[in-house]
């Protein structure tokens, strides 16, 4: 199991270089099976220039989750942003932290 410590450092670093690397949340296509979950980029808590963080969605990432927990299975996220969210250039996710078997991420648009 991960402490805590770890699971922040391990964002922390993250955050670091995406921000070295001028990593952008990812754009289309909207993830539609868990395993798309891996290529979304890892920010942590860096915004890239010109984007704004609008939702923040905390979603099991094992594919074992049930719904009724604390964590969004990846059909209950799917089937939320799906709904919500505009299907354009303009919105981008990312993963903002990641536990064990957690994952909070974050939709992003472009800043106007």
């Amino acid at each position: 199991m991960m402490s805590i410590e770890y699971i922040e450092q391990v964002n922390n670093d993250m955050a670091e270089t995406a921000k070295f690397r001028g990593t952008e949340p990812s754009r289309l296509p909207f993830p539609t099976v868990i395993e798309d979950l891996r290529a979304i980029p890892h920010l942590g808590d860096y915004v890239p220039d010109g984007w704004k963080r609008v939702n923040t969605y905390f979603v099991d990432s094992s594919g074992v989750g049930q719904e009724g927990e604390a964590a969004l299975t990846f059909r209950q996220f799917v089937d939320i942003v799906g709904r919500t969210s505009p299907e354009d250039d303009t919105t981008g996710w990312a993963i903002i932290s990641a536990g064990q078997f957690q994952v909070n991420i974050g939709q992003f648009v472009r800043a106007l």
